[in-house]
């Protein structure tokens, strides 16, 4: 059993190099969800007239449906206020949250390392003893028949 740290001072930086694979993931999501809302939008100019039954199909008589904005509809100022947010937390997070929890997180490992070594030794102490034990147990039998 290995008792070295499994964290290192350089593992942060695993996080920084994974940022620009996330970035293409939000991205790539960005944009088949881009694609997938106009197809559906296409969808809906031409399915007609007909009768709805969904809830806010019908609105009241001074509310128009066009008032309201599908939700489903790709809005790029949006977009691009949550991957500014998504950026500043991260960020922030990086800076101030994830190295103290590591700094931790090391601590914790380096004292259960050392506990484990320290159980260790009181081990093998342990088993010294108990030798040391033994054999005068048997000094003492073999002094015990002597004397009978």
């Amino acid at each position: 059993m290995s008792l070295e740290p499994t964290f290192s001072r350089r593992s942060g930086s695993v996080l920084f190099r994974l940022v620009p694979r996330w970035m293409t993931a939000i991205v790539l999501v960005a944009a088949v969800g881009t694609h997938a809302t106009s197809i559906g939008i296409a969808a809906d100019d031409h399915h007609g007239g007909g009768h709805h039954t969904e809830i806010g199909a019908n609105p009241p008589a001074n509310v128009k449906l066009s008032d309201f904005e599908s939700p489903a509809r790709f809005q790029t100022d949006l977009a691009l206020w949550s991957v500014a947010v998504f950026g500043g937390l991260l960020f922030l997070l990086g800076k101030f949250a994830w190295g103290p929890i590591m700094d931790g997180l090391q601590k914790r490992e380096q004292g259960i390392a050392d506990l484990i070594a320290q159980t260790q030794r009181s081990n093998d102490e342990a088993k010294r003893m108990l030798v040391s034990y033994e054999r005068r147990m048997a000094e003492a039998s073999e002094e015990v028949r002597g004397l009978l």
